[in-house]
């Protein structure tokens, strides 16, 4: 199992591409997402 945390800017986005295919973009999946205490909304 592993930890993964990412924290993109305001109106940014997270994305997942292909080892040496930085314009290849793969789907995100997750179960929850939590707005911790003193992040912002």
């Amino acid at each position: 199992m592993m930890d993964m945390y990412i924290r993109p800017l305001t109106g940014g986005e997270v994305r997942v591409t292909v080892p040496g295919k930085e314009s290849d973009y793969k789907p995100v999946r997750a179960s929850e997402i939590t707005n911790l205490k003193g992040d912002e909304e």
